[in-house]
């Protein structure tokens, strides 16, 4: 059993999270394997994802936030809006491929039922939601867009997880410094595992002890999209094969854990996090 400790300022403290949980069979089956019997911690599940009810009958209690999705630039899998939603959808009847579309022609009213209804159907479906996530980071890009996001994490008290260049500098608006002004809980770290170039390293061991070299006191997410190899996968991602590549990292348990220890991090999970916010507790006390 964990127990909970405080940890100062300069303590690098790691969330090893997972996307994609309910957009394929193969992601599914990834993560799920990853989280029992590997070195993850939390993962996110996609509600409009083709995969999502084999998700959750397959869940049993592994921590798990939600990714809401509004955006959807895969070719085979056009995810669709859970609502009527027009104003959400392109000329192909699903979601925009890129941020920039939806935020050309969303109705914020058909937006906010929309990411409610996703977060209610994951609730419904069995999922003790931990924190709340935007697929893209389309949901970070313009503060209209924040705001929902915003006020769904209120009412949830959920963490929330803004994207990797989240720094008010490049958003144009302070989203973390609003967060913190409602009691929420932010990550203050950021680094997504697809845009490491895994050829550039002799090995995908040392791809991953360079990215937690360059981890920075706080609480940072790793994230990654993780699966297994299977026909499906190779027609739907282009990224298979290094997404099969983390996998076999994240279910190295010792490997991770030496990375780690290399450079003094140590790992928590979005549960952990979730539960001292709510109890009122302060970022100094999140380490497990």
């Amino acid at each position: 059993m964990r127990e909970l400790r405080g940890f100062s300022e300069t303590d690098k403290v790691v969330i090893l999270c997972s996307d994609a949980l309910g957009f394929s069979h193969a992601n599914n089956l990834g993560v799920y394997q990853a989280l029992r019997e590997g070195a993850l911690n939390s993962a996110r599940v996609v509600t409009p994802g083709p995969w999502v009810r084999h998700a959750a009958r397959l869940h049993r209690g592994e921590d798990v936030g939600i990714s809401l999705t509004l955006t959807c630039d895969n070719e085979i899998f056009h995810l669709s809006p859970l609502t009527a939603a027009p104003s959400l959808v392109d000329g192909g009847g699903g979601f925009p491929a890129t941020s920039d579309d939806l935020w050309s022609h969303a109705d914020l009213d058909e937006l906010r039922r929309e990411v409610r209804g996703q977060l209610e159907r994951a609730i419904y479906w069995g999922f003790d939601i931990s924190h709340i996530a935007s697929f893209a980071d389309s949901l970070v890009c313009w503060p209209e867009f924040f705001d929902v996001v915003l006020d769904l994490a209120i009412e949830y008290q959920l963490p929330i997880r803004l994207s990797p260049d989240s720094s008010e500098e490049k958003l144009g608006y302070p989203a973390r410094s609003l967060a913190s002004q409602e009691g929420l809980v932010a990550v203050d770290q950021v680094i997504d595992t697809s845009k490491v170039d895994l050829d550039q390293y002799p090995s995908v061991n040392d791809a991953f002890d360079h990215i937690i070299s360059q981890v920075k006191p706080g609480v940072s997410e790793i994230s990654f999209k993780l699966t297994v190899d299977t026909p499906e996968i190779r027609e739907l991602s282009y990224g298979w094969q290094d997404e099969v590549s983390w996998t076999q990292l994240v279910m190295d348990r010792s490997a991770v854990a030496i990375a780690l220890a290399r450079h003094g991090a140590i790992c928590v999970d979005y549960k952990t996090i979730r539960d001292l916010m709510r109890q009122g507790m302060t970022r100094s006390k999140f380490c497990v």
